[in-house]
């Protein structure tokens, strides 16, 4: 289902258009179109295709769903995949959206996701010298939203943590505690496929230059920060971007050990200190990892 299917040009909304019209609006300058779409069928994934001229694999990989988190580069595009986790009926149902992004355009593809992205285009229709980067922009703003969509959840979690530790020492069965820490692990798995790849994911782009899997299309198709143009939260998230590599491999060796204390102790009374640290590590220098997208892709070089 076609959600959404709008062309800006320098920041500004220029008009909601039909999908056949695309191909008219992305070859205007500073132009580019950003689509979103909820569970398409295939014609509408094969219309999509060829007016973005998307990657076979990637387009097969949206229209399957069930991916790990990822960023993959696909010529002069990114492809990246993300889990939405949301609650129902107590359970954290594990959705997806696949997004699309090259240097004119943006397509976003939800699936086994109730909530979309209404507020995120608000946002940034509402800041247009952040939109006029484009769909670099455009990326790390949908990106930002999901991982924010995290927390809240994560915080019921420990309040829940709270009342088994609580239940322990009461007149609580130890089977009905058992059964809670087991049901809780698994919500707590949710978190883990979600956010581990991601994190790694990440690292491809700001990891050290000889281990960036996607350094060449961020050389060839994103132009330098301009200093004229950044804004005190972009500055600041940019300041933090020489260090990020090392800081998501330091990162990684506390997981695991904290992954091994846990298994010991059976219940982590760190939880609340996992929790702002992931809030600080992805959240904050998320948008330091994507310091380059932020200030979009670049018009090609000359020739293109």
């Amino acid at each position: 289902m076609l959600v959404n299917c709008v062309a800006y040009q320098n920041g500004e909304k220029l008009a909601d258009i039909q999908p056949q019209e695309i191909h008219n609006y992305i070859a205007k300058p500073d132009c580019f179109v950003w689509v979103a779409l909820f569970e398409p069928d295939n014609d509408t994934l094969a219309l999509m295709q060829a007016e973005f001229d998307l990657h076979p694999l990637a387009v097969e990989d949206a229209s399957h769903g069930h991916q790990r988190p990822k960023i993959e580069e696909y010529g002069t595009s990114l492809f990246a995949v993300l889990h939405m986790i949301e609650p129902i009926e107590g359970e954290l149902r594990n959705g997806e959206v696949a997004i699309f992004v090259g240097r004119n355009y943006i397509l976003t593809v939800r699936t086994r996701a109730q909530k979309g992205f209404a507020e995120v285009r608000a946002r940034c229709e509402n800041e247009p010298e952040l939109l006029k980067r484009g769909p670099g922009y455009v990326l790390y703003a949908v990106m930002d939203a999901v991982v924010d969509r995290y927390f809240p959840l994560l915080h019921e979690l420990e309040t829940e943590l709270e009342t088994i530790e609580e239940q322990i020492f009461g007149n609580v069965s130890p089977r009905a505690n058992i059964e809670a820490l087991y049901a809780m692990k698994q919500r707590l798995m949710v978190f883990r496929h979600a956010v581990s790849p991601l994190l790694e994911a990440l690292g491809n782009i700001t990891g050290p230059p000889h281990l960036r899997r996607h350094a060449g299309i961020l050389s060839r198709y994103l132009r330098p920060p301009d200093a004229a143009q950044s804004d005190h939260r972009i500055g600041a998230r940019h300041h933090c971007h020489r260090d990020l590599g090392q800081r998501l491999h330091d990162q990684s060796a506390r997981k695991r050990d904290h992954e091994a204390a846990r298994r010991l102790r059976g219940i982590d009374r760190r939880a609340n200190t996992g929790r702002r640290h992931l809030r600080h590590e992805f959240r904050l220098h998320a948008g330091a990892a994507l310091a380059l997208w932020i200030r979009a892709l670049a018009r090609s070089d000359g020739g293109r």
